[in-house]
């Protein structure tokens, strides 16, 4: 009778507990016309704000999720973002083979920053360029000696002086508002 009572005991502790963590959505992403894994691409569960990145294998999971319906995102830098309904059932884990096709969109409609990427159209922010042919123009030697006195913002301190020595670079550094 007590061994009955202790089954019945863990049951009811840890079945809740099993079949959360068996819930889930998983699956590959891979390239349309390579059926290459893309490592890095975003899988998003719009409802819940839940993601995971895909590993180099193309490998993404997420789990603890309850039932119902929701939409899956999958989005990669230079390829179609992937919109899909997908229904996660209770103690299932749903699978899915995810394939991105290539997106012809010109690198000018991009901008790419240090955080994020973002349409040209989207961007509200101070962004400044150097074009190659404003490169082209100056005799340099170094990378840093291209930017400099080409971007809002950019400071350049020089370092000892001495041939090679290297020199500091910073973006909007001790002028910031957190001084960061």
């Amino acid at each position: 009778m007590f061994k009955r009572y202790m089954m019945g005991v863990f049951l009811l502790l840890f079945l809740p507990f099993t079949v959360m963590a068996q819930t889930g959505v998983e699956g590959t992403v891979t390239e349309a016309d390579s059926d290459e894994p893309l490592a890095g691409a975003t899988v998003l569960i719009e409802e819940t704000m839940q993601g995971a990145s895909t590993d180099m294998d193309g490998f993404f999971q997420i789990v603890e999720m309850e039932p119902g319906t929701y939409t899956l995102k999958v989005s990669f830098v230079g390829f179609v973002e992937h919109t899909q309904q997908v229904t996660v059932e209770a103690g299932e884990v749903t699978e899915l083979d995810i394939e991105l096709s290539t997106d012809a969109m010109g690198l000018d409609e991009l901008v790419v920053t240090g955080y994020s990427i973002r349409q040209r159209r989207e961007v509200t922010g101070a962004i400044s360029s150097v074009r190659s042919e404003q490169i082209r123009e100056r005799a340099i030697q170094t990378p840093d000696q291209a930017l400099q006195g080409r971007s809002a913002g950019l400071q350049f301190v020089g370092g000892s002086g001495q041939p090679g020595a290297g020199s500091t670079i910073r973006i909007r550094g001790t002028g910031s508002i957190n001084s960061g």
